[in-house]
């Protein structure tokens, strides 16, 4: 896994990291996300159907001393509205 693998300082090359539909980190790859979320790097998470919600939870919010701001609290999906055409 490149986030695991990758140093420090490769990392910070990268304005951002997106996560997009990750169902977990390992600890290698949570430490270096955190380490480069407090150097001033950005972190978009993006929740899917993949993503282990208690994992997220126990490791990325840590009751509010995470990454995350605020607990997912709910897995729902999105209301379609009938009258937008647009996905």
């Amino acid at each position: 896994m490149y986030l695991r693998d990758t140093k420090p300082d490769v990392l910070r090359r990268f304005s951002a990291i997106y996560l997009c539909d990750v169902p977990s980190l390992d600890e290698g790859a949570l430490a270096n996300l955190e380490a480069y979320v407090q150097q001033g790097g950005g972190l978009a998470i993006f929740v899917g159907p993949q993503v282990n919600i208690d994992y997220y939870q126990q490791h990325l919010y840590r009751e509010g001393t995470g990454l995350l701001p605020l607990p997912i609290e709910r897995d729902d999906l999105l209301s379609v509205d009938p009258v937008e055409n647009t996905p």
